[in-house]
């Protein structure tokens, strides 16, 4: 361990490599919404004021929800090859949702946002 530079490495057993996979997967999730620029996101929708009613603003956010689980989709099978397809990804995730942070897990099985906190970030960034 270098502790002058920040720098440490990790010795001793990793586990198995089903173990590996899931720490690289749940990583890569992390690392998507560390960098995910929401009101960047937002800026693609159309100005919040210029949305009629709360059913068209309700269907804007389903699709935007979607476009965000696509693009998760895209960057964790990019990052990690060893999957065949985004169902085996779900697979092991599901199977060991005991071990994820509650951030994570909210974020990949609720729909990555809530419609009440987006609405008002939309407002906020896009009016």
């Amino acid at each position: 361990m270098d502790t002058d530079d920040g720098c440490f490495v990790i010795e001793g057993d990793h586990g198995s490599p089903e173990d590996a996979a899931f720490d690289e997967v749940v990583g890569v999730i992390e690392d998507f919404m560390i960098n995910f620029d929401l009101d960047g996101a937002l800026r693609t929708l159309p100005p919040s004021h210029n949305v009629a009613n709360d059913h068209e603003r309700h269907t804007l956010f389903k699709n935007f929800v979607s476009n965000v689980e696509r693009e998760l989709d895209k960057h964790v099978m990019n990052q990690c090859p060893q999957f065949a397809d985004v169902a085996q990804v779900g697979q092991l995730l599901e199977s060991r949702k005991d071990e994820i942070d509650d951030g994570v897990w909210e974020f990949i099985s609720e729909g990555c946002l809530d419609y009440v906190y987006l609405s008002a970030r939309w407002a906020s960034v896009h009016p």
